[in-house]
């Protein structure tokens, strides 16, 4: 079930960077830390540290704090005016 939902999350951050948007499969995270399992990180092009610790935590909050901002922006962007 693990692999399947690696291969989907890595299917919908392939068209979601196709599309020019961030990636979704860094909300996906281990309860017990709060950050994301082994397949996110492999192959990453953006972060050559350790895959848990402080670094870690720093760069997927920084990641979870792109799609959330980009996000909250085109739901603003969309959102009708009150009047």
């Amino acid at each position: 079930k693990r692999r399947a939902l690696c291969a989907v999350l890595d299917e919908i951050d392939r068209r979601a960077e196709a599309a020019g948007e961030p990636e979704l499969a860094v909300l996906v995270v281990r309860e017990s830390d709060r950050l994301p399992g082994q397949g996110w990180w492999v192959g990453r092009r953006d972060y050559a540290g350790p895959w848990e610790g402080p670094a870690a935590r720093t760069h997927v909050e920084a990641v979870q704090a792109a799609a959330f901002g980009y996000w909250r922006a085109r739901a603003e962007g969309l959102a009708s005016p009150a009047h």
